[in-house]
């Protein structure tokens, strides 16, 4: 420090010379005289603001006025005020807002409509009646509607057809039948050989010795019936995988027919919807036509409508599309579209997981599978092991000896070979140890299927508990509300059109159009997630699928919901 007598830093002192300089302009602050501040010694590059200095004892703005910064014994010098910017006279007008050239529609011409009054009353309609023509009246719709005289098809008469037509259930039933054959093949009995012999022959001029031989393998070990059981695990694996080709074949025509079913639900609903915003339309261009609104509302409310009619067009395709992969999964790629029994605003029970994953873990024909490979894999094991008994190999022949016959003597000789093949090199060791590798392998395929069974359940479960809620809150709740206050809006409109806005109804019914397609949405992945809970546990009616025995037991899959609404 410069005097030594007090311990402060050099920006605390600088801090206290700034102080004690505005409290000499005012009275209110603690300095009373600055020679209570004559012990500190300023910094040599301190500088005082010259309009405090100057300003000791007057009162005003000047006070508070920028200021110059002195050093101490300097002379402020007088300062010329800075005249405050005035703003321009005639300010340059700014460009009028408009849609930049080259965007789809902007050569679109602005609405100029004549004067309200009777000379031009006729001609300003006429343009009204341009510029927002009335849109024809929707006609029944034959792809969704059906042809009259066409019945309408239920999903039993779907399955039932599937099941008799499907290639996937033919190629299993082609498979269950070659397992068949290989099962009966593998416990026949080998066949015996004969044919003709002959030995020395023409040693002796004319002669030789002339027979026939016969010789048969003796199957050891019982070889035979354990091959033959073997291969029954095949037919038995071939069973399950026709029943699941039924299964999976009954999945996939029930997903299609509920996507076609919710997709002709939309289509009905976006011809409702198409008919509301033309009448939300409609009624607007009367108060245009009125002279109460402007044009620019309708040319809003015409494109809301237009966006509903290529909804509408979007939903048709749709279920054209839903109809033709429904038809290829029957394996009738050339039905023509007909109406569809049943109704998708149903509300679904609630199901119990652990009911449907032990119904699924006792009955699933993975698992089926995965445990007769396990039996199979330790049959196999005995069957490699008694390879390694050798079977008996023989063989008998009798000749004739014509040379002795000549001379007279026996001439009749029989013989006989029996054998077996020695295991001297080859054990069969290598076949054995691949047979218990694949046994270890089978073992551990049963808990591996089960597990991915689980998660697929999971998931299905999952989709179907949020999906139910959601279309319950929305058919409950969220809906009706808004239908609620569409009308609430429109009827206030009505009676107070001072107070609101027409776009507040076009709002309202946009928000009621917005939340009627995410209530479709919805309902797609409900039917979808149950048809899939189906897939899981392998069961083609939705009845077969358990329910809670005991609704008070809890569940591990706890009820979502977080508080029990009444409904409307």
């Amino acid at each position: 420090m410069a005097s030594g007598r007090f311990l402060l830093r050099p920006y605390l002192r600088d801090m206290a010379w700034g102080l004690c300089a505005v409290g000499a302009s005012a009275a209110t602050i603690g300095c009373q005289s600055p020679s209570s501040f004559e012990r500190l010694d300023p910094p040599a590059d301190f500088r005082l603001p010259a309009k405090v200095l100057t300003s000791r004892g007057q009162a005003g703005p000047e006070a508070v006025s920028p200021v110059t910064w002195l050093r101490p014994g300097e002379t402020p010098t007088q300062e010329q005020p800075q005249p405050l910017p005035q703003p321009k006279k005639n300010p340059e007008p700014a460009k009028p807002l408009d849609v930049p050239p080259g965007l789809p529609g902007a050569e679109t011409p602005r609405i100029v409509l004549p004067p309200d009054a009777p000379p031009t009353r006729a001609e300003r309609l006429k343009i009204i009646d341009m510029l927002f023509p009335e849109s024809p009246p929707l006609t029944p719709d034959p792809v969704v509607d059906g042809l009259p005289g066409v019945k309408a098809v239920s999903l039993e008469e779907l399955l039932d057809f599937a099941r008799k037509n499907s290639p996937e259930i033919a190629q299993a039933a082609a498979d269950v039948a070659d397992a068949h054959g290989r099962w009966i093949q593998a416990g026949l009995y080998p066949n015996p050989t004969v044919g003709f012999q002959g030995d020395q022959i023409a040693d002796y001029g004319p002669f030789g010795q002339f027979g026939g031989f016969f010789n048969q393998s003796i199957v050891t070990g019982g070889k035979l019936k354990i091959a033959r059981s073997v291969a029954y695990f095949d037919y038995v694996i071939a069973q399950a995988h026709l029943r699941r080709a039924e299964v999976e074949v009954a999945h996939r025509v029930r997903l299609n027919y509920y996507a076609a079913l919710v997709a002709a639900e939309n289509v009905r609903i976006a011809r409702l919807v198409v008919a509301f915003t033309d009448e939300v339309y409609r009624r607007q261009v009367a108060l245009v036509k009125g002279g109460t609104a402007a044009p620019f509302e309708a040319s809003a409310l015409l494109a809301i409508a237009s966006q509903a009619e290529l909804s509408l067009i979007q939903s048709r395709n749709r279920y054209t599309s839903a109809w033709k992969q429904l038809a290829a999964s029957i394996n009738a790629r050339d039905m023509s579209p007909a109406p569809l029994l049943g109704r998708v605003e149903e509300n679904l029970p609630r199901y119990r997981y652990e009911a449907l994953r032990d119904q699924m873990l006792a009955n699933h024909t993975d698992i089926a599978v995965a445990r007769n490979s396990v039996t199979q894999a330790e049959r196999t094991i005995t069957r490699e092991q008694a390879r390694n008994i050798p079977d008996l190999q023989n063989q008998f022949y009798f000749e004739k000896d014509t040379q002795a016959a000549s001379l007279g003597a026996p001439s009749f000789q029989f013989g006989a070979q029996i054998g077996v093949t020695v295991p001297l090199f080859n054990r069969n060791q290598g076949a054995i140890m691949s047979a218990r590798a694949m046994f270890a392998r089978a073992n551990a395929e049963v808990p591996r299927v089960q597990n991915v069974l689980v998660q697929q359940l999971a998931d299905a479960f999952e989709r179907y508990e949020t999906a139910r809620a959601q279309s319950a809150l929305y058919r409950e709740r969220i809906l009706p509300n808004l239908v609620s206050a569409f009308r609430g809006v429109y009827q206030r409109y009505q009676v107070e059109p001072d107070k609101v806005n027409y776009n507040d109804i076009v709002t309202a019914q946009q928000n009621l159009a917005i939340q009627m397609a995410n209530y479709l949405q919805a309902l797609q992945m409900l039917w979808q997630a149950q048809a899939d809970l189906l897939g899981s546990v392998q069961v083609v009616n939705p009845n077969e699928l358990a329910l809670p025995v005991d609704p008070q037991v809890p569940d591990s899959w706890p009820d979502a919901t977080p508080r029990t609404m009444p409904k409307r």
